[in-house]
């Protein structure tokens, strides 16, 4: 194939994932349903806070890490990010294993978080706040978030 035709193959590829925009990836990512229960939550502002726990929360681009330095493994539980975005999580085992693709948390606007992409470096951004709200027994618990690097 010549260069020429492989640039326009190119450019029309580039074209055609810059208009499916971010809401093709929430739809990619966690399907309609999910994203529709998921926008339905609403930040638990009321609820007491618990002790903060040892959890470490460290982000790699569009990859969420956190580190349970707790003596157990906590159960289904909300993570709550920025207290906009939210994601059920069914476990979180003790140690550093417990990795999340941010465009899993969505806001109640049924949007992902926002990450960056090819055509939109920019559109990252930081998340400065981490917690856990434990339905059953009503309570929020503050994680440790780690600055990026510089």
């Amino acid at each position: 194939m010549s260069a020429r035709p492989l640039a326009a193959l190119t450019l029309a590829l580039l074209t055609s994932l810059a208009a499916a925009g971010p809401g093709c990836v929430r739809t990619t990512v966690l399907g309609e349903h999910a994203t529709n229960a998921l926008a339905q939550r609403v930040y638990p502002d009321e609820a007491d806070y618990g002790d903060d726990f040892d959890i470490i929360v460290e982000r790699d681009g569009h990859t969420l890490t956190l580190i349970n330095r707790t003596p157990r493994t906590i159960h289904g539980v909300e993570l709550w990010l920025n207290r906009q975005y939210v994601r059920g999580v069914t476990s979180i085992a003790i140690g550093g294993d417990n990795h999340f693709d941010l465009r899993t948390f969505i806001n109640r606007f049924g949007e992902a978080f926002p990450v960056a992409i090819l055509l939109a470096p920019d559109r990252a951004r930081p998340v400065v706040a981490a917690e856990l709200y434990d339905s059953t027994a009503g309570t929020r618990h503050r994680l440790l978030v780690q600055p990026p690097p510089e």
